[in-house]
């Protein structure tokens, strides 16, 4: 089996729902999402390739129209979560490009995956992948006080 991967990346901001009013996700964030297309095949075609990834710009152009620097509710008919978005991908180029098997979005530089994969039985099939970030990435994001600069030596943090 040949795989290729093609990743596509954009800007923008996004309002999730589905959370307590007071978590920050409820908030308009700014975000930047990698959208990879995973595409496989059991042969190549007579240039030795899945496919002619130029053909792709149809992707890579509604990215750059539709969704980059663009606030995504406005685009999308339902909660823009990774998960959503990775099928709303799926769903929409799957026809046009059918070595699709799987995509893979991933905010960055965020700790969460989403992938939408193809299965045989054609029911929705969704993994989350959480990436286990750094405690230093911890003390990147937030201003250390007195007592976690102290146990940040020890190696754990109090966050």
């Amino acid at each position: 089996m040949y795989t290729i991967t093609k990743t596509f990346s954009f800007s923008a901001t996004r309002q999730l729902s589905g959370f307590p009013v007071d978590h920050p996700k409820t908030m308009v964030n700014d975000i930047t999402l990698d959208i990879t297309f995973k595409l496989t095949s059991v042969c190549l075609n007579q240039d030795g390739f899945i496919i002619d990834t130029d053909k792709l710009v149809c992707i890579e152009t509604f990215i750059g129209m539709e969704l980059n620097k663009k606030y995504i509710n406005n685009v999308f008919q339902f909660n823009p979560t990774n998960e959503n978005i990775a099928k709303f991908f799926f769903k929409k180029y799957k026809k046009q490009f059918h070595n699709i098997s799987a995509v893979v979005v991933k905010e960055m530089p965020g700790n969460t995956t989403a992938k939408y994969i193809l299965s045989h039985d054609e029911e929705d099939h969704i993994e989350i992948v959480i990436t286990p970030h750094t405690i230093e990435e911890d003390f990147i994001k937030f201003p250390l006080s007195g007592t976690q600069k102290k146990h940040k030596k020890k190696g754990f943090s109090l966050l």
